[in-house]
């Protein structure tokens, strides 16, 4: 035989720990590796990133979830709250509540609204007709009125429209002023008056008493005794509220002598 030696015996197996070293490194996951290629499936293939690569080969990874997608919501700021358009020019008061109409409904509002008058044109006094109250107290007509006192700003009255008219009437805004000035004053804004206030508010409670003919025993204060001697209703003038609202003020004054 030639210098060239055959070897015929048994060969050897090879080393397992190689073998594992071959192995793919997802290869724990049946569904990552390419039997075709006996090659692990790339990134790309898998559609996954890092997080599906077994970095702790040869064992396995734990499992975890992947971690959700968090897509940002856009927050659209609120819209700004507009102001109240301001009117150029104010409703038209009927000439029974126009201050300047020069005749204006003779109240006295710290009686009955039932006795509220006119007057007629020889210039003598009557009493309101259902046909006066009526009358659209503003034109165009409103759903309501907010009427001020600039002596009692504090409780401001509020005239609303009846269910029988389209629009506040005359007849609403006397009788609105005559339930907010018989509205009762409690003790803990009575102990707020002090000095000759004071004193100046108990004499328009007597007075009051006297016209209606109440005893001062068996009557409380109202708010219309805030009011002193100037108890009778002078018109409507329009105004400008705190936040820019229309209002109307309220002017009051002693009896037309």
């Amino acid at each position: 035989m030639s210098g060239i030696y055959e070897y015929r015996g048994r060969t050897p197996s090879p080393n397992p720990y190689e073998q594992q070293q071959q192995r793919p490194a997802c290869a724990w996951n049946a569904r990552e590796y390419d039997h075709s290629t006996h090659q692990p499936y790339t990134r790309q293939q898998r559609g996954h990133g890092n997080a599906d690569v077994n970095r702790n080969w040869p064992y396995p990874a734990r499992f975890s979830p992947a971690e959700p997608t968090v897509v940002p919501v856009p927050v659209f700021p609120e819209p700004a709250a507009f102001p109240q358009p301001l009117l150029l020019h104010p409703p038209l008061l009927d000439p029974l509540l126009e201050a300047r109409s020069g005749n204006v409904v003779i109240f006295d509002m710290s009686l009955s609204p039932s006795l509220a008058g006119k007057l007629d044109a020889s210039r003598r006094r009557t009493r309101l007709t259902s046909g006066d109250k009526q009358k659209p107290a503003c034109h165009p007509q409103q759903n309501s009125m907010v009427i001020v006192i600039p002596q009692m700003s504090e409780w401001p009255i509020h005239v609303r429209a009846g269910p029988q008219f389209p629009g506040v009437t005359v007849g609403d805004v006397i009788e609105a002023i005559h339930h907010e000035l018989y509205g009762r004053v409690s003790s803990q804004r009575w102990a707020v008056v002090r000095g000759s206030q004071r004193e100046l508010i108990k004499d328009a409670f007597r007075r009051r008493c006297s016209k209606t003919g109440r005893s001062p025993d068996h009557e409380g204060l109202l708010r219309c005794d805030w009011l002193l001697d100037q108890t009778y209703f002078k018109g409507l003038t329009p105004a400008t509220g705190p936040g820019g609202q229309p209002i109307w003020k309220l002017s009051t004054g002693p009896p037309a002598v």
